[in-house]
């Protein structure tokens, strides 16, 4: 068994012990069990060749072996994107880009993950494989229906839902009504769970004031809430549907 701590690449020994470790294991043992073989560790973190891997799955044409590195690499993507997020937490008391990063970020993350469990069933089901993921001419377009046939039989929990919504109105539509205290300038926000009760911004500054102050967190509480969830919600997935 090797290490992300000794055997990962740059970013993975980073974090480590920021949340790998303790609150997403599970990502390390797939990538003990599925991505370390398909990459030249301990002596590199470089993933092998065609020809190397060839040899490596002799019963698996060329479309499956690819099939199992754009596995590898969106393992690694969804890793990358929780790194982004987790790097938006300390300035997004303040700085309402942060925060707008920082959902955009688990966002992806969420989404990459379903691509990654859909293309895992497949390989894991001896799923016959007709067009090599690496096809510019499909790829996007088969990501997108992987993707999206993975969310429709897999219902995310409400908790995920309201982190997806409030990224989407956020994105997709105006910006929040925001309260921003006048001597330190920290921001409260309305929680995800009550976002669609505020989309008139003039009902903010009132209810904010009144006795619904219980609809509203600082900006940096609700990004760190909402990373505790995600990473729930991934490390019971990984256990799922990779472990």
């Amino acid at each position: 068994m090797l290490s992300l701590l000794t055997d990962g690449d740059y970013y993975e020994k980073i974090c480590y012990d920021l949340f790998l470790k303790d609150r997403f294991p599970s990502y390390e043992s797939f990538w003990n069990s599925f991505i370390v073989p398909l990459t030249n560790r301990p002596i590199d973190v470089h993933t092998k060749t065609d020809i190397e891997l060839r040899r490596q799955f002799p019963q698996e044409d060329l479309k499956r072996i690819h099939e199992r590195i754009i596995i590898l690499q969106l393992h690694y993507s969804v890793f990358r994107m929780l790194h982004k997020a987790f790097g938006c937490i300390g300035k997004s008391d303040k700085e309402i880009n942060e925060v707008e990063n920082f959902f955009s970020s688990v966002y992806s993350a969420l989404d990459i993950s379903a691509e990654l469990f859909g293309r895992y069933e497949k390989v894991q089901g001896g799923i016959v494989i007709d067009r090599d993921c690496f096809d510019p001419s499909s790829l996007e377009k088969d990501s997108r229906d992987i993707r999206k046939k993975w969310q429709k039989n897999h219902s995310y929990p409400q908790t995920i839902g309201d982190i997806r919504k409030y990224r989407n109105l956020m994105h997709h539509g105006q910006m929040f009504g925001s309260i921003v205290t006048p001597a330190a300038g920290f921001i409260a926000l309305p929680r995800p769970s009550e976002i669609e009760k505020y989309l008139d911004w003039r009902s903010v500054g009132v209810s904010y004031h009144s006795s619904n102050i219980h609809d509203f967190l600082y900006s940096k509480d609700i990004v760190k809430l909402s990373f505790d969830e995600v990473i729930i919600y991934l490390e019971a997935e990984w256990k799922n549907n990779l472990l």
